[in-house]
């Protein structure tokens, strides 16, 4: 329910939401990984599955505001060369 909400506003471009569902993400991560200590209220299976797809959607949320920061660079310098 949580990332749904915060893909509305993904959606709308509020880039602040993007830290914030990482932020979550890790922390879904870390609580997952947590639980293998004690006694496994799921099957290890979909705790890994778990695990593994906040890993895949965190590392792909990074990449997108790593790319939105270099084309952000690039316009800048476009822009400053530019003849007025």
């Amino acid at each position: 329910m949580l990332y749904c909400l915060l893909s509305v506003f993904l959606l709308r471009g509020n880039n602040w939401v993007a830290w914030l569902t990482l932020v979550c993400m890790i922390g879904g991560i870390a609580g997952t990984s947590i639980e293998f200590m004690g006694p496994l209220m799921a099957p290890s299976l979909v705790l890994i599955g778990i695990i593994a797809s906040d890993a895949a959607a965190a590392g792909l949320l990074v990449r997108g505001l790593w790319l939105d920061r270099v084309a952000r660079k690039i316009e800048s310098v476009e822009t400053d060369r530019k003849p007025a």
